[in-house]
C-alpha cells in the first residue's frame, strides 16, 4: 500500500472515530440550542479555523466547478445536518447513528444514477440493504431508549440519502488537484451562505450565557473545531486519496462508536434486540460491498 492510501485509510479512520461521538456532542448542546444554531456555530467556527490553517485565497474555478462546490455545500453542509440534528431531537443518538451509516448505500446508488460509477449492482447489494433495514426494524421495536421515532427515524434517512448525493460533487470538485483545505473551506462558505440567512429568518438568539457551562463550550468546540473544519478537511483527503466508495466504507464504524459512547455518557441502554440490530445493520452493509 503506498503512502497516499495508507493516509487516506488513517484519515477516514479519524473521522469514523469522530463523528461516531459527534452524535453525542450534538445531543448535549441541543438541550441549550436548536438545531439551526448549533449549524451555524459549528459550521462558522469551522469555517475560521480553516481560513487560519490555510490563508491561501482560493480563485473563482469557473461556473461547472463552483457548481459542484456549492453543490457539495448545500446538500452536504446545509440539508445533511440539518436532517441530522433534527432527527436528534425526535430520536435518540445510537437510532440517528446507526440509520446514517446507511449512507453507502446511497452513495453506490447516487454514483450509479449519476453515471459517476459503471459499477454494477450486484444482488448482494439489496441483500445487504434488506438486512441493514431489518436490523434498524429490530433496534426500533425494542423497547429501549433506540424506540421507535418515526420523524427522527425518517430524518436521519434522509440524511444519509443526502450524503450521497454530497460524495458525488466533492469527488467531482476534488478532482480538480487543489488544494483540500481550500476546497473544504469554499463548500463551508456555500453551506454557511444558506444556513446564516436562514436561521436569521426563522430566529437565532444566542448569547454569551449560554456557553456558561464548561461542558456546552467544550461540545460546541468539538463540533466546530474538531468535526467540521478538521474532519470534513481530512475526509475530503480520503475521499481524493481512496474515492468516494472505498473510504464509504469506513462509515460502517460509527455506529458502533455511538452506541458505546451513548451507553456511557447519555445512558441510553443496550438490549440484545439492540445488540442484533447493530450486528445485522454492519453485516449487512458489508455484504452490500461483496462482488
Amino acid at each position: 500500500m503506498n503512502k497516499t492510501r495508507l493516509s487516506g485509510h488513517a484519515a477516514a479512520l479519524l473521522c469514523a472515530v469522530i463523528w461516531g461521538t459527534t452524535f453525542i456532542s450534538t445531543k448535549v448542546v441541543l438541550v441549550f440550542f436548536t438545531p439551526l444554531e448549533i449549524l451555524v456555530i459549528r459550521f462558522v467556527l469551522g469555517y475560521l479555523l480553516l481560513w487560519l490553517i490555510r490563508p491561501e485565497k482560493l480563485e473563482w474555478q469557473g461556473f461547472e466547478r463552483e457548481k459542484d462546490l456549492a453543490l457539495a455545500g448545500v446538500f452536504g453542509i446545509s440539508l445533511y445536518y440539518l436532517a441530522e440534528n433534527y432527527a436528534l431531537e425526535y430520536s435518540s443518538a445510537g437510532n440517528v447513528s446507526l440509520i446514517v451509516s446507511t449512507a453507502p448505500f446511497f452513495i453506490v446508488l447516487m454514483f450509479r444514477l449519476m453515471k459517476e460509477s459503471d459499477e454494477k449492482l450486484t444482488p448482494w447489494f439489496f441483500l445487504g440493504f434488506v438486512m441493514a433495514i431489518s436490523g434498524i426494524a429490530m433496534m426500533n421495536f425494542s423497547g429501549s431508549g433506540f424506540s421507535f421515532n418515526p420523524a427522527g427515524d425518517l430524518l436521519a434517512l434522509l440524511g444519509a440519502f443526502l450524503w450521497g448525493i454530497y460524495s458525488v460533487f466533492i469527488r467531482r470538485a476534488s478532482a480538480c488537484g487543489y488544494d483540500t483545505i481550500v476546497l473544504t473551506r469554499r463548500t463551508f462558505f456555500y453551506g454557511l451562505l444558506v444556513l446564516i440567512p436562514v436561521s436569521f429568518i426563522t430566529g437565532f438568539d444566542i448569547s454569551l450565557s449560554d456557553f456558561a457551562s464548561a461542558g456546552v463550550t467544550f461540545n460546541v468546540l468539538y463540533l466546530g473545531l474538531g468535526a467540521s473544519a478538521v474532519c470534513f478537511a481530512v475526509w475530503n483527503h480520503a475521499i481524493k486519496a481512496l474515492g468516494a466508495l472505498t473510504s464509504g466504507v469506513y462509515i460502517y464504524l460509527v455506529p458502533a462508536i455511538t452506541v458505546v459512547f451513548s451507553y456511557f455518557f447519555l445512558s441510553e441502554e443496550i438490549t440484545p434486540a439492540v445488540a442484533i440490530g447493530t450486528v445485522l445493520v454492519i453485516a449487512g452493509l458489508f455484504l452490500s460491498e461483496r462482488k
